[in-house]
């Protein structure tokens, strides 16, 4: 007769479903380093807070009175 490996033992704590997933992702480093990018996106986009590349970044008001980013 055959032991089946995957019986609980008494006394030992199941883990979960979401335990293991959790566990798999943070044990992954193309995924934490995904996950640390698309942070660093969510954070310039609600802070406003970003680079500017050929101006100063400031907002003017031109002749017509319409906005524009310098």
């Amino acid at each position: 007769m055959a032991i089946l490996e995957n019986n609980p033992v008494p006394g030992e704590v199941g883990v979960s479903q979401g335990q293991l997933i959790r566990r798999r992702f943070f044990k992954h480093r193309g995924a934490i380093i995904g996950l640390a990018v698309l942070m660093f996106i969510i954070l310039l986009s609600f802070t406003s807070v970003g680079v500017v590349f050929g101006g100063t970044g400031k907002l003017i008001v031109d002749a017509s009175g319409s906005f524009a980013i310098d």
